[in-house]
């Protein structure tokens, strides 16, 4: 059997919904399939600011009112019968969204908990809509909630797989399933023994495709992409980006772990310890082959160029004219870990040090509230990270020409700049 991950670009409407089904009866019209689906189109980050501005205690009637019909609109044009069960199971699953948003608050949960709550609906409502059309077209397929077979502990939005306990459910469940068709289920939620839903991080359906792919011991997973395999850089900002028609495994997630979006950074670890390759496709042109991501080593690799966006730059100057120690730089570390906030770039000099850190201002507003009695602290947010991986001078100097570079570093063969962000147009 194999794993199939479609992304929200591929189910982003009706139309990209019936191309996802010709590739299933295309690709794997003898295979049995675990789908892995996300929120489609846009969702999650309409569902994020619905979910901001219930925090933040604003009506958000109008936003939810886009969403459900975002959704319906996309169901009238994949159903023709308006009597269909689609119709009323949409709205049963807007009716609980609003509910769920109702009853968490400032009182009674923290911020990352209800945000998982929330944000999880948007895969909750693709899968059962897709799943549903999916077998009015014939294809025998049935729906799972991954929220019974994948168990997390309770770190919210990056909640981290207990994985013997997750195996054994979904071999358990997921295996009877296959006898009797494809199975349709989530991306990046999962749940806790005590039936709260977790989320896996942003972009993490990668991950629960992978998770499902090794549990079941896959042959293959593939990751349907709008783009035709890996490029060496985003072709919205680089010009001429190339593709990558094999990667290893490790070369892979190093890209994934500087901040590459085409892959979730936690898919490829899991993979390459049960030696299972992934596959990077285009849903655009299913029949090119793609990047293909195994044991196997390319000699000379050309450089790959990353941009991590929405980065903040804490600056941290030790009060009193002291030195910044060892020590203390430990204890500033371990504060980035307390509050669960994503550490991509340190530079440590002696009266202090600069931190380069994913934006998340709830966390980080905690983190320097902590430290402030010692540190004189500054921040400087809306940046992004670039890192050059098997750099060349001339890379880094197309690479960076016309930003405002704050803060930059090499080490070994990766180049790493903090800059102004300027996305205007290719480079």
């Amino acid at each position: 059997m194999k794993v199939f991950k479609f992304g929200g670009a591929s189910v982003k409407d009706a139309r990209s919904v019936k191309n996802m089904l010709h590739i299933l009866k295309q690709q794997a019209a003898d295979q049995r399939l675990v789908i892995v689906i996300s929120a489609m189109g846009k969702t999650t980050n309409a569902l994020e600011q619905l979910f901001s501005l219930h925090w933040e205690q604003q009506d958000y009637q109008a936003t939810l009112e886009n969403i459900r019909q975002y959704h319906w609109d996309i169901a009238q044009n994949l159903f023709t019968d308006r009597k269909d069960s689609i119709f009323s199971l949409l709205e049963n699953l807007f009716a609980e969204l609003k509910q769920q948003l109702s009853s968490v608050s400032h009182h009674t949960v923290s911020y990352d908990e209800a945000y998982d709550q929330v944000i999880s609906y948007g895969e909750i409502i693709s899968t059962q809509l897709i799943s549903k059309y999916l077998q009015q077209e014939g294809l025998a397929c049935q729906w799972l909630d991954a929220r019974q077979v994948l168990y997390t502990d309770a770190k919210w939005r990056d909640a981290q797989i207990d994985w013997e306990i997750t195996e054994s459910q979904i071999r358990q469940k997921v295996l009877p399933m296959l006898a009797q068709g494809q199975v349709i289920t989530q991306g990046f939620i999962a749940g806790t023994v005590g039936n709260k839903t977790t989320t896996l991080g942003r972009e993490g359906s990668d991950f629960t495709g992978a998770i499902f792919a090794t549990s079941l011991q896959a042959t293959s997973l593939t990751i349907w992409k709008d783009v035709n395999g890996i490029l060496n850089a985003d072709p919205k900002i680089v010009a001429n980006a190339q593709k990558y028609a094999y990667l290893s495994y490790w070369e892979a997630a190093e890209m994934t772990q500087y901040g590459a979006k085409v892959i979730h950074p936690k898919t490829i670890i899991p993979l390459m310890k049960k030696d299972i390759p992934l596959y990077v496709r285009s849903f655009v042109y299913p029949k090119q082959t793609g990047t293909c991501i195994s044991h196997t080593e390319v000699e000379k690799m050309i450089p790959a160029i990353i941009f991590k966006e929405n980065q903040t730059l804490i600056k941290l100057k030790v009060k009193g004219a002291n030195f910044m120690t060892n020590q203390r730089l430990i204890e500033v570390l371990q504060g980035l870990q307390a509050f669960h906030i994503e550490g991509h770039f340190i530079h440590k000099s002696a009266l202090g040090c600069e931190i380069c850190v994913s934006g998340r201002p709830h966390r980080t507003k905690k983190f320097i509230a902590v430290f402030d009695q010692q540190y004189h602290i500054s921040t400087h947010t809306d940046l992004q990270l670039v890192t050059i991986k098997n750099y060349d001078l001339a890379t880094i100097k197309s690479s960076t020409q016309g930003w405002t570079v704050l803060l930059e570093e090499r080490n070994g063969n990766v180049y790493q700049a903090v800059v102004e962000a300027q996305l205007n147009g290719n480079k």
